[in-house]
C-alpha cells in the first residue's frame, strides 16, 4: 500500500509536465506556400542563388499551448523557371521537391551567362487551390555589404557596393543605380553617393549612422535595361544595424536586474505566506525518499527559488535537522520544482505585468494585515519579473537582425547538418556557455528566462536552446557550493550530491542526444510532440523548452531517486572524514533568509544553553557538597567556569543572529516571536551565571570548613532534583533530546503544564525547607549561623533558577501557539 502511495505522489509531480501540450490535429493538410526570406535576389552570373520555401497548415493546438501555424512535411513543391533573359537560352526541366519535416525545402537555381531577370514559380502540386508564390533573380548584379553592423554615430566599415557585369567576371559600366533609404534610426543619412557604375562595373554609397540603436534599410534598384519590365523596377535590399553598446548594456542588463528582483520579491512574499508551514513540511521528510523528493518540489514551487531550496537544505543539514540521504531527495525535488518558473514564463503573462503591479501597489498601500502585504509583493514581484522579461525580449528581438549578435550565437550552434547527428563539441560548448551564465547570475529561473527570451526572437535554435538549458541546470548548484563553503561535512556532502545528480542527468541526456528516432534525438522528439506547434521548425520554442526543462529534471529524478544511497556513498567518499557534532552547527546562516526555520534553530540554541547551564549547575552543588575534597574540587570548578562562559558565549551568538533575522521580513507572529526569544536567551544565559554563584558559595564552605546537617544536606538534594527535572524538560521541549539521539521532543503545552506544577512544587520547597530551617535555628540544631546563611542561599539560587526556566517555558509556549 505504502508503494502504491509512494507512485502516486510522483505521478502528480509528473501530471504539470504531461499536461503541458499534446497534438490535437493528427491529418494536418497544407494551407499556406512561402518564400522564406527576400523574394528578389541579385547573382553574379554563372554562379548559384539558393531559395527556400516552406509550407504550413492549420493551427495546431494543445491542452495548455496554442501556435499560429504548423508546418507540413512530405508535400510536393514544383518549381518551375516562368522568365529568362531572351539571349539566356535556358532549357529548363520544372523540378519536383519534397518538404522535410520542418516544412522546407531549399533549391539552388544556377543563374546563366547572360545578364537579366529570371522568375522562378513554386507550386503544390497536388493543392492547385493553393496560391503559388514567384521569386526573382537579378543576374549579372552582385550587392556586397548588404548586412553590416555599426556602432551609434558611426560610419558603416563598407560601403553598399553594387557590382554589375555584362558577361561572366566582365564588368559593365554606366549602369544606373539608385539608392534611398527607406528605414533607418534618426539622424541616419547617405553620402558619398556614386549613382552610376564605374569601369570597374562598381556602383556605391556610403552610411553615416544615426544616434539611435536600432535597424535600417536601404533600397537599391537597378534603373538600366535589361534589369528593368515595362518600365517598372525591382528593388533589392540591403540592411544594416545600429548599435548602441551603453544602451544595449543598460537596458538588457536592467531588464535582468528587473526580473531577478522580482522574482527574489515573488520568491519571499511566497517564503512568508507560507512561514510556518515550511517547519511542518519537514516532517514529512522522516518518511521516505519519495517524501523528500515531494517536499522539495512543494517548497521551491512554494517560493519559486530552486536556489533558495538548497541553501535552506544546505542549511537544514548543517543543523542537524536532516539527514544526507534526505537533503538528496529534497534537492532532486527542487529541481522539478524549479521548473514550474519556466512554465509560467512560456506562457507569456507579459500584458498582465503592469496591472499586477498596479494592484500589488494599491494593496501594500491600503493593507492593514500583514498576509495582506504578502500577497501584494507577490503581485508586485510577478509584474516586476514579466516587466523585466518584456524588456529584455524588446532589446534582444531589435538585435535579432544583428549580424554580430548571429555570428555570435551562430559559433554556439548546434544545429547538425541534414541528415547527420549533433557535433558533440558544440554541444558541450553550448553547455558550458549555459552553465557560465547561471554561475555569474546565481539564479537558473533567470537564466532560463534568458534563454527563453532569446528563444522567442530566434537568435537561438532548439537544438543550442536545449543545450544550453542543461548547461543552466549544472549552474545552478553553484548555489549549493557556495553556501556549504566553511559548512559541515554533511552540508559539503549535500552539495556534492547536488552537483554529482545534475552532472550524470545531464551526461545522459547528451548520450540521447545521440539516440535519434524519426530523424531527431529521441528526447527532443519526444519533447517536441509533447508541445503544439513544430518546434523544429522554430514554432512555440518557449513552451518547448519550459517542457523539455520539466521533462528533463522529472526523468532525471524518477531515474536517479532509487540510486538516493548510492548517491550519499560518493558523496562521503568524496568529502571524506567523521560527521560533525550537530549541536555546534545550529545557527546557520544560510537560514537567516528563511526566518520560521531560523527562529526555531535559536530555540533550540537555547536548549543547549539550558543543557550546558544544568551540567554547569550540577558540577557547581557537587562543588558545594564535595567542597572538602581535594582532588575533585578545582577540576569541578573548572568545568563550571568553562561551561558557563560557553553559555555567554552562545548568548552573544544567539543574539547576533536573532538580530539578523529580524532584519528579514517577517510575519506578524514572527515579529512577536522576536522579544520572547531573546528574552529567553537572557534567561538561559543567567542559569549559567547562576551556577557561578553556587562556585563562589562552594569556595565560602570550602575556606570556612563548613558542615551541613543531615537533613539540610536531603532537602537540598530534592530541591536540586526538582530543579534539574525542570532543565530536562526545557531543554528536551527545545529539541536538544532529539538532537543528541533522535527522540522526539516533548509537546510544549504538556512542557508548560509539567514546568507550572514543578514551579509551585519548587516555590513550596522552598518555603518549607526555609521554615524547617529557621525551626532548627531556634532549637539550637544549626548551631553555626554561616552554614545557614549559605543554605538560604543556597535555597534561593535554585527558585530563581525555576523562575527563569518557568520564563523559558512560558515565552516558547506562547510563541508556538
Amino acid at each position: 500500500m505504502t508503494r502504491i502511495k509512494d507512485h502516486v505522489l510522483l505521478l502528480l509531480i509528473c501530471c504539470c509536465f504531461f499536461l503541458t501540450g499534446c497534438d490535437t490535429d493528427k491529418n494536418v493538410s497544407p494551407n499556406a506556400l512561402s518564400v522564406l526570406g527576400e523574394s528578389v535576389r541579385c547573382g553574379a552570373l554563372d554562379s548559384h542563388v539558393t531559395f527556400q520555401f516552406s509550407v504550413s497548415g492549420k493551427t495546431k493546438s494543445s491542452i495548455l499551448g496554442k501556435s499560429e501555424s504548423v508546418a507540413v512535411g512530405s508535400v510536393d513543391v514544383v518549381i518551375a523557371l516562368v522568365q529568362s533573359p531572351e539571349k539566356a537560352e535556358i532549357t529548363f526541366i520544372p523540378q519536383t521537391l519534397k518538404t522535410d519535416a520542418g516544412g522546407k525545402v531549399s533549391f539552388d537555381f544556377s543563374i546563366g551567362e547572360h545578364p537579366g531577370i529570371y522568375k522562378l514559380k513554386a507550386t503544390l502540386k497536388n493543392y492547385p487551390e493553393i496560391a503559388a508564390c514567384e521569386v526573382t533573380v537579378l543576374g549579372g548584379i552582385s550587392l556586397f555589404g548588404a548586412k553590416q553592423d555599426g556602432w551609434v554615430g558611426n560610419i558603416l566599415d563598407e560601403p553598399i557596393k553594387v557590382f554589375a557585369e555584362v558577361r561572366p567576371g566582365v564588368p559593365q559600366e554606366g549602369v544606373h543605380v539608385e539608392f534611398d533609404l527607406r528605414k533607418a534610426p534618426k539622424k541616419t543619412k547617405l553620402f558619398d553617393i556614386q549613382a552610376y557604375t564605374n569601369v570597374n562595373g562598381v556602383a556605391l554609397a556610403n552610411v553615416h549612422l544615426g544616434s539611435v540603436q536600432g535597424g535600417g534599410l536601404v533600397g537599391v534598384r537597378v534603373l538600366s535595361a535589361p534589369w528593368v519590365i515595362e518600365d517598372q523596377t525591382l528593388s533589392l535590399h540591403s540592411k544594416f544595424f545600429v548599435i548602441d553598446r551603453i544602451g544595449l548594456l543598460i537596458n538588457v542588463l536592467g531588464g535582468l536586474a528587473i526580473f531577478i528582483f522580482g522574482m527574489r520579491l515573488m520568491s519571499d512574499g511566497l517564503s512568508l505566506i507560507a512561514g510556518d508551514r515550511l517547519r511542518s513540511l519537514l516532517n514529512m521528510l522522516t518518511k521516505n525518499r519519495f517524501a523528500a523528493v515531494c517536499v522539495g518540489t512543494l517548497v521551491t514551487g512554494a517560493i519559486q527559488s530552486s536556489s533558495a531550496c538548497s541553501v535552506m537544505v544546505i542549511g537544514f543539514v548543517n543543523a542537524g535537522l536532516i539527514r544526507l540521504e534526505q537533503a538528496i531527495g529534497v534537492i532532486m525535488g527542487a529541481n522539478i520544482g524549479t521548473t514550474i518558473t519556466a512554465q509560467m514564463i512560456s506562457f507569456k503573462l507579459n500584458d498582465l505585468a503592469l496591472p499586477a503591479i498596479f494592484i500589488g501597489v494599491v494593496m501594500s498601500l491600503v493593507a492593514k494585515r500583514k498576509q495582506i502585504e504578502f500577497c501584494a509583493q507577490i503581485l508586485i514581484g510577478f509584474g516586476l519579473l514579466f516587466l523585466g522579461m518584456t524588456n529584455m525580449a524588446g532589446q534582444l528581438k531589435q538585435m535579432s537582425d544583428s549580424v554580430t549578435i548571429h555570428n555570435i550565437f551562430d559559433s554556439l550552434s548546434c544545429m547538425p547538418h541534414p541528415g547527420e547527428s549533433m557535433q558533440l563539441f558544440p554541444v558541450l560548448k553550448a553547455i558550458a556557455a549555459g552553465t557560465l551564465i547561471t554561475v555569474v547570475i546565481q539564479s537558473s529561473s533567470a537564466a532560463i528566462g534568458l534563454l527563453l527570451t532569446l528563444a522567442s526572437t530566434g537568435l537561438i535554435d532548439i537544438y543550442t536552446a536545449t543545450a544550453v538549458l542543461l548547461g543552466d541546470n549544472i549552474g545552478t548548484t553553484i548555489t549549493a557550493v557556495l553556501a556549504a563553503i566553511g559548512s559541515s561535512r554533511t552540508a559539503k556532502r549535500t552539495a556534492c550530491s547536488h552537483v554529482l545528480f545534475n552532472l550524470i542527468g545531464t551526461a545522459l541526456m547528451v548520450v540521447l542526444f545521440y539516440v535519434p528516432y524519426k530523424g531527431h534525438p529521441v528526447f527532443m522528439y519526444v519533447i517536441a510532440q509533447l508541445t503544439a506547434g513544430d518546434s523544429f521548425a522554430g514554432e512555440n520554442l518557449e513552451r518547448y523548452l519550459a517542457n523539455a526543462h520539466t521533462g528533463f529534471n522529472v526523468c532525471c529524478t524518477l531515474i536517479f531517486v532509487w540510486f538516493i544511497t548510492i548517491f550519499a556513498r560518493i558523496a562521503r567518499w568524496v568529502v571524506p572524514g567523521k560527521d560533525d557534532e550537530i549541536l555546534d552547527l545550529l545557527l546557520d546562516p544560510n537560514l537567516v533568509s528563511t526566518p520560521a526555520i531560523a527562529l526555531e534553530q535559536a530555540w533550540r540554541e537555547v536548549g543547549v544553553m539550558i543543557h550546558k547551564s544544568s551540567d554547569a549547575v550540577s558540577a557547581g552543588m557537587s562543588a558545594v557538597r564535595n567542597s572538602h575534597g581535594d582532588h575533585d574540587f578545582d577540576e569541578m570548578v573548572s568545568s563550571v567556569q568553562r561551561l558557563e562562559q560557553e553559555v555567554d558565549e552562545l548568548q552573544a551568538k544567539v543574539t547576533n543572529y536573532i538580530s539578523h533575522v529580524s532584519q528579514e521580513s517577517l510575519t506578524e507572529d514572527q515579529a512577536e516571536m522576536i522579544p520572547s526569544l531573546l528574552h529567553s536567551v537572557n534567561d538561559a544565559e543567567r542559569l549559567g551565571d547562576h551556577a557561578m554563584y553556587l562556585v563562589r558559595l562552594a569556595r565560602r564552605v570550602r575556606k570556612r570548613s563548613l558542615l551541613f546537617s543531615a537533613k539540610a544536606d536531603e532537602e537540598l538534594a530534592q530541591i536540586q532534583q526538582t530543579v534539574m527535572s525542570m532543565f530536562r524538560l526545557c531543554s528536551d521541549a527545545l529539541g536538544v533530546q532529539k538532537m543528541r539521539d533522535g527522540s522526539e521532543a516533548i509537546h510544549h503545552e504538556a512542557v508548560l503544564q509539567e514546568i507550572e506544577m514543578r514551579t509551585k512544587q519548587l516555590k513550596n520547597q522552598s518555603n518549607d525547607y526555609r521554615k524547617a530551617h529557621l525551626d532548627r535555628q531556634d532549637a539550637g540544631e544549626c548551631a553555626d549561623p554561616r552554614v545557614g546563611a549559605v543554605y538560604l542561599e543556597l535555597l534561593q539560587q535554585f527558585y530563581r533558577m525555576g523562575t527563569h526556566l518557568h520564563n523559558i517555558i512560558e515565552g516558547y509556549a506562547r510563541t508556538h501557539h
